[in-house]
């Protein structure tokens, strides 16, 4: 089974994804504001714990399910020779397990989320996402992958030029 869903279903059946985007905001805020102080590029290498107790249950699982793992983060902000200034971080998965809450079905968490963001101040801009999720049901449990990507860009004036948002989530 495979069908696109809206950026509500999105959050209410991805909590991972949701603390990503979090994170991902964070991390780019962080680099941001120490860039004045920057000579060259701005380089992070960091891994974050994280547990998820709850929630609503994946859209095709049929129960709650309880992950754990790690999240690691490398991150670059280089500024180009033309006043442009450049964020790219990669987020993967990490020793990700989880249990069913029903079922005791012990599930394998893979995965790695791409953000880019390019702006020349104050415009244009450009900021692409995307996201790679699966949870691998170990025996008969079953598998759950959703595929994400957001992109926008605006013009030198601020006005919005591209707007994508295209969620995809398959179940075997």
């Amino acid at each position: 089974m495979q069908r696109a869903m809206g950026l509500s279903s999105l959050v209410g059946r991805g909590r991972v994804v949701a603390a990503v985007a979090v994170a991902a905001l964070l991390a780019g805020g962080a680099l941001l504001a120490g860039w004045e102080r920057a000579e060259g590029a701005v380089i992070t290498n960091t891994t974050i714990p994280f547990e998820f107790k709850g929630g609503p249950p994946a859209e095709c699982l049929e129960e709650v399910v309880s992950v754990s793992g790690a999240l690691h983060v490398v991150s670059t902000a280089t500024e180009d020779g033309a006043g442009g200034r450049h964020v790219n971080l990669v987020f993967n998965l990490k020793d990700v397990s989880g249990v069913g809450q029903t079922t005791g079905t012990r599930y394998r968490g893979s995965g790695v989320t791409r953000l880019n963001k390019n702006i020349r101040p104050p415009y244009p801009s450009t900021f692409t996402a995307s996201n790679k999720f699966q949870l691998i049901g170990q025996g008969s449990g079953k598998d759950f992958a959703l595929n994400a990507t957001i992109h926008f860009a605006a013009d030198a004036n601020g006005n919005l030029t591209a707007r994508v948002l295209k969620v995809d989530s398959s179940c075997r």
